[in-house]
């Protein structure tokens, strides 16, 4: 492998991950905004008087379907 080569490859690399460094950044303060809110503010018709957030973990992907609201 030549040095330009490796170095390009290396560049790309280095933009993928820096791009997923930067999707997740966002993601977290999504959901501390998301958590603040829910913690403060939620739906209109709500009272929250307290907000306990528990037991987090990632999830890889979503798997539940047939979700719908009702106005």
């Amino acid at each position: 492998m030549s040095w330009d080569t490796y170095q390009r490859r290396t560049e790309r690399n280095g933009e993928r991950l820096n791009r997923q460094d930067r999707r997740q950044k966002k993601q977290r303060r999504n959901e501390e905004r998301r958590k603040k809110w829910l913690s403060t503010v939620g739906s209109p018709s709500s009272r929250i008087d307290r907000a306990d957030f528990s037991n987090e973990k990632k999830i890889s992907k979503l798997d539940f379907k047939g979700f719908s609201t009702r106005f």
